[in-house]
């Protein structure tokens, strides 16, 4: 009886062994198995109703079997969808993990990137959009969107932003005062009647013509080294002395008199071989109101700048003598 007790109690001892350890090895087993992918969205017309961007995910590698999965998701990290005729990005919103968005060249109406909050960089250039929300994309340091009817734009949470290119818009304000990473701003061809630079230091170009400013202030944009100011209503200018600033369009504006002086007083000094040029007048549409001594002329030379104005006979900008 106590024999088999003994062999009954290692019997069981073995066998719980043996379960145990092919119980573990089935658990190590399906800790080093990979998930299965998460099948996310379906790439059809109620999730993707642009039938050409359907089609362009649908040429993808990662949208051929017509399922986009979690996997698939987060390796999606560009975009680039230019000139596609595509009316609608309905369905961007999955792509989660984009960071550079191409969309230039559409015929988009609305654009809708909440969701997508890793973007650093968009390009929506040359569409037909009347409005952009980017209050989400806080990550986002590149925004063009030049060449649409957007009416405002809001780029007052976008403290990463280093590049915004919004020209061809019909912006009447844009604050740009908490974008202090700026290094370039292209806001020409807008309806703005003022815009201040004051607190972008980092500011490296400068492009704010075809607007209605009266007043410009870059003394303290030190950093700046071209600038397009033309065809404004300009009265004033005054640069930095201490910018590497080699490059004004100041043109068509309505600058004279002390005021010349000031402007010409707090250009810097060349002290390089390079050419630096102001073009400062153009006679060709009957309405510049600059006007350039030739006492003011010598000033701007001494200063080893090369004063220009265009030469409507010969379509070219010439030194003024």
């Amino acid at each position: 009886m106590e024999k088999k007790l003994s062999w009954v109690l290692a019997a069981t001892l073995v066998c719980g062994a043996s379960v145990f350890t092919a119980c573990s090895s089935d658990n190590d087993d399906n800790a080093e198995r990979p998930e299965t992918p998460v099948v996310k969205a379906i790439i059809n017309e109620t999730s993707f109703p642009d039938a050409n961007f359907r089609r362009f995910l649908l040429e993808q590698d990662y949208g051929k079997d017509g399922t986009l999965t979690d996997v698939e998701i987060a390796n999606i990290r560009v975009l680039n969808v230019a000139e596609k005729d595509i009316g609608s990005l309905k369905g961007i919103e999955y792509l989660a993990a984009l960071d550079t968005l191409n969309c230039s060249g559409n015929l988009l109406e609305v654009l809708d990137l909440s969701k997508n909050v890793a973007l650093k960089s968009v390009d929506c250039g040359f569409n037909n959009l009347t409005a952009l929300d980017v209050s989400n994309n806080l990550a986002l340091e590149i925004l063009a969107c030049g060449f649409n009817q957007i009416a405002s734009l809001n780029v007052v949470q976008n403290a990463m932003l280093r590049d915004i290119v919004c020209g061809y818009n019909d912006l009447t304000s844009l604050d740009v005062s908490k974008n202090t990473a700026l290094t370039v701003l292209r806001c020409h061809s807008n309806k703005l009647n003022s815009l201040d630079v004051s607190r972008n230091t980092a500011l490296e170009s400068l492009q704010c013509s075809d607007n209605n400013l009266a007043v410009l202030d870059v003394s303290k944009n030190t950093a700046l080294t071209d600038l397009s100011c033309e065809h404004n209503e300009l009265t004033s200018l005054v640069v930095s002395k201490d910018s590497p600033l080699n490059t004004l369009f100041c043109y068509r504006n309505k600058i004279s008199g002390k005021n010349m002086d000031d402007l010409i007083s707090s250009l810097p000094q060349n002290t390089s071989t390079a050419t630096y040029r102001i073009s400062v007048i153009d006679t060709s549409e009957g309405d510049e109101g600059n006007v350039l001594t030739p006492s003011q002329t010598a000033a701007v030379k001494a200063k080893r700048w090369t004063p220009l104005y265009w030469e409507v006979s010969e379509e070219r900008w010439k030194e003024i003598e």
